[in-house]
């Protein structure tokens, strides 16, 4: 319902979407977004439109019973100990956060890092001689 206030919404995809489990949500889409060209990468047919329109109070009425489904499950049914929930998520993210300061200071130091006094030694360019006094050739 709230696409339909998009006037210039002309295609929508909804791979992956939790409302694709129901098998007539392209009808209902189709009947509630009348501005939509394609859905899920095909074209809308005006006869998709008209059956969808034809089928909506249908399909509203089937929809307020799965809606009411679902909130008798929430209600009803304990909650599952092993959800996704706030509290967990902080508590992985500190558990990681752990786990990478731990390996932080474990790790070798790295052996390619280039010490700085090494760099500030020489000042200038390289001498032309190399070690035996000889003039250096490329």
């Amino acid at each position: 319902e709230h696409l339909a206030l998009l006037p210039a919404i002309a295609e929508l995809t909804l791979t992956g979407n939790p409302c694709t489990d129901w098998k007539d949500y392209k009808d209902y889409i189709i009947a509630k977004v009348p501005q939509l060209k394609r859905i899920d990468s095909v074209d809308i047919t005006k006869s998709m439109k008209i059956i969808a329109e034809q089928r909506l109070e249908e399909l509203e009425k089937e929809l307020e019973e799965k809606a009411e489904e679902v909130r008798y499950k929430r209600e009803h049914e304990p909650a599952n100990p092993n959800a996704y929930t706030p509290e967990l998520r902080m508590k992985d993210y500190e558990d990681d956060l752990e786990r990478t300061r731990e390996q932080k200071r474990n790790q070798p130091k790295n052996p390619f890092e280039v010490d700085e006094e090494f760099l500030y030694k020489r000042t200038g360019p390289p001498s032309v001689y190399n070690e035996k006094g000889e003039i250096r050739q490329c």
